[in-house]
C-alpha cells in the first residue's frame, strides 16, 4: 500500500484508494452429497482520481499491476467532463471498530463439511424422502481499507457465516421445493430440517381460489423483498434529486400508514450490514427515515448529501470494481402489537414466497407477482396451499393500508443488506387464480 500511495502522490492529483482483501471457505451440496469444499483468497484495488473535478476510475485484482491501474484512472479523468457536484474524497476522523467474531474465525472447512452433513441427516430423519437438492455453507472474511489524499486512512474487518439450501420433496408425480437462507456474524442456526419438512409438507394438494379481493399477510422475507425494491429506491437521495422517486418533495409529509416507522441503522454490531464507516469513509449512523408514517429523511452519500445540503447519512456502498452508490444499511421496522397475525385474518392470502419481485416497478410501486409459497387463511385457520395465484397491486397503497403487524421481528439477509422486519397484515389485495 505504501508504494501505491507514494506513486499517486507523485502524480499530484487528489485520489482515493479502496482495497478489499477477502477470504472465503465454502462447500457445495448437490442431491444430498457434499460435492466439494474449497478455500481461497483475493485482493482487489479500486482507484479514483480527481483532476479539476474530472473523475477517473480503474480497478485491478492484481496488486502488482497498480501502476497500470493508476494510469488508466488518470486517462479516464482527463477525458471525462467535470462533475460540478463532486464533493471531494473522504477526510480523516473515522476508525474501524468492527471485527469478525471468535465464532466465525473459529470455523474451518472441517466444521463446514461436518455441519452440512448434519443438516442433511437431520432433514432425512424428519422425512426420508426430502432431498437437499442444492446449496452449501460459506465463511466469508473481508478487510476493507480506504486511503485518500485528504488524510483519510480507515480500515475495518468483517466476517459472517451463511448457509443456503434448497429442499425438494416428491409425492407421486408432484415435486415441491423450498429454499432457506440464514446468515450470522456469530453462531449460525443450523436447524433447517424441521422448517424444511413442515414447509414442504404444507404445500401438497394445492388448490385454486376464486379471483377477487383478499387480505394479504406477508412473511418477513416477502416484506423485506418488497421493501428492497420500491422503498429502497424511493428514499435514495440520488433518485429524489433526479425526480424519479415517489417521495420527491415529501419531507415531513405522510407516505405510509401511521403505524409504520423505519430506521436505517449502520451501527448496531450484531446486525449483518453494520459497519463503522461506509464505502466513502463516512461514519455510519442511525437515520430515522419514516416516523409514524411521516417521511423524515432520505439516505445519501457524500455527493447527494452535499447537493441536498444535509450531508451524507453514511450510506455509500461499493466493491473494489465499482463506483460508490447509495444503498440501505440495516433496515429496521418498529414492531407491531400482535402476537398472532393469523388470528387477525378473515379471508387472507399468506405469502411466504413470491415470484418476480425484481419485475415490480420500483418507481411507481406497481406489481403483479406469483405466489410461489402461500396459503389461503380463513377465520384464522390455514385452509390450503395456493395453486396458480397471482397478486396485483401497488406497494405504496398497501403500505398505507396495513391493519396489523407482529411484535416479533425477523432478521432477513437480502441483496447484501439486512432487514429486521415483522409479519404484516394488509387490508386488501387483488388476487387472480388460473
Amino acid at each position: 500500500m505504501d508504494e501505491i500511495i507514494s506513486h499517486l502522490k507523485k502524480k499530484c492529483v487528489d485520489y482515493e484508494i479502496y482495497s478489499v482483501y477477502s477470504n472465503e471457505t465454502s462447500n457445495e451440496i448437490f442431491n444430498d452429497r457434499v460435492s466439494f469444499t474449497a478455500s481461497g483468497n483475493a485482493m482487489s484495488l479500486g482507484i479514483r482520481v480527481a483532476i479539476d473535478k474530472k473523475i477517473g476510475f480503474s480497478y485491478t485484482d492484481n496488486l502488482k499491476d497498480y501502476k497500470r491501474c493508476i494510469d488508466a484512472a488518470l486517462y479516464s479523468a482527463k477525458n471525462n467532463e467535470p462533475d460540478k457536484d463532486f464533493p471531494g474524497f473522504g477526510t480523516s476522523g473515522v476508525k474501524g471498530k468492527i471485527k469478525p467474531s471468535k465464532e466465525v474465525l473459529g470455523i474451518d472447512s472441517e466444521w463446514i463439511s461436518k455441519t452440512s452433513k448434519e443438516i442433511i441427516t437431520d432433514t432425512k430423519s424428519r422425512n426420508k424422502n426430502i432431498m437437499v437438492s442444492e446449496g452449501g455453507i460459506s465463511k466469508s472474511l473481508a478487510k476493507v481499507r480506504i486511503v485518500t489524499s485528504e488524510g483519510l486512512d480507515a480500515e475495518e474487518s468483517y466476517g459472517k457465516i451463511t448457509a443456503s439450501f434448497g429442499f425438494s420433496l416428491k409425492k407421486d408425480s408432484i415435486i415441491e421445493n423450498v429454499g432457506i437462507t440464514k446468515a450470522s456474524e456469530h453462531k449460525l442456526d443450523t436447524t433447517f430440517g424441521k422448517e424444511a419438512a413442515e414447509r414442504l409438507e404444507s404445500l401438497f394438494v394445492r388448490k385454486s381460489i376464486d379471483s377477487g379481493n383478499y387480505q394479504l399477510l406477508l412473511h418477513p422475507e416477502t416484506l423485506a423483498a418488497l421493501l428492497s425494491e420500491s422503498y429502497a429506491f424511493s428514499i435514495n437521495a440520488e433518485n429524489v434529486h433526479m425526480n424519479k422517486s415517489r417521495f420527491c418533495n415529501m419531507n415531513n409529509k405522510p407516505v405510509f400508514h401511521k403505524s409504520i416507522s423505519i430506521t436505517d441503522d449502520g451501527t448496531t454490531k450484531w446486525l449483518l450490514a453494520s459497519r463503522s464507516f461506509d464505502s466513502e469513509g463516512t461514519k455510519t449512523r442511525i437515520t430515522k427515515v419514516i416516523d409514524n408514517g411521516i417521511l423524515k429523511s432520505y439516505i445519501s452519500d457524500r455527493k447527494y448529501g452535499q447537493i441536498s445540503k444535509k450531508g451524507s447519512t453514511g450510506n455509500a456502498s461499493r466493491s473494489a470494481s465499482t463506483l460508490p452508490s447509495i444503498s440501505t444499511n440495516n433496515v429496521i421496522m418498529r414492531p407491531g402489537t400482535k402476537n398472532d397475525l393469523f388470528s387477525e385474518c378473515g379471508k387472507a392470502i399468506y405469502a411466504r414466497g413470491l415470484l418476480g419481485v425484481h419485475t415490480m416497478n420500483e418507481a411507481t410501486g406497481d406489481f403483479s407477482l406469483g405466489v410461489q409459497e402461500g396459503h389461503l387463511i380463513k377465520n384464522g385457520k390455514v385452509v390450503c396451499p395456493l395453486k396458480g395465484v397471482v397478486i396485483g397491486g401497488n406497494f405504496f397503497k398497501i403500505m398505507n393500508d396495513v391493519t396489523a403487524m407482529s411484535k416479533k421481528l425477523e432478521n432477513v439477509p437480502h441483496s447484501g443488506c439486512s432487514y429486521l422486519v415483522p409479519y404484516a397484515l394488509f387490508n386488501s389485495i387483488t388476487a387472480t387464480s388460473g
